[in-house]
């Protein structure tokens, strides 16, 4: 069943137990979580996001950005991952 009308939310953490307790109350036909770390290189990144960079609409992050180990890192990574032209 699709829950919100969009393609695809992936839901990121580093956590397996996190994305195996969100994808089984919370994943559906196209919310799916999986593991990987905002911070790392943006070549692991976009293996475990499977997306290319500069293929996503919208990134966003609700109360954890303060808790990542290299905030630039992450903040350069949203960038790339971000559609030319989005922010």
């Amino acid at each position: 069943e699709q829950y919100v009308d969009c393609e695809k939310i992936i839901g990121l953490d580093n956590s397996q137990a996190m994305n195996k307790y969100a994808q089984d109350n919370y994943g559906s036909e196209n919310i799916v979580f999986t593991y990987g770390d905002i911070c790392e290189p943006l070549e692991q990144l976009v293996l475990h996001l499977n997306k290319p960079a500069g293929s996503c609409d919208v990134v966003t992050s609700i109360y954890c950005l303060h808790w990542v180990s290299n905030q630039k890192s992450a903040i350069e990574n949203i960038s790339s991952l971000l559609k030319p032209g989005n922010s």
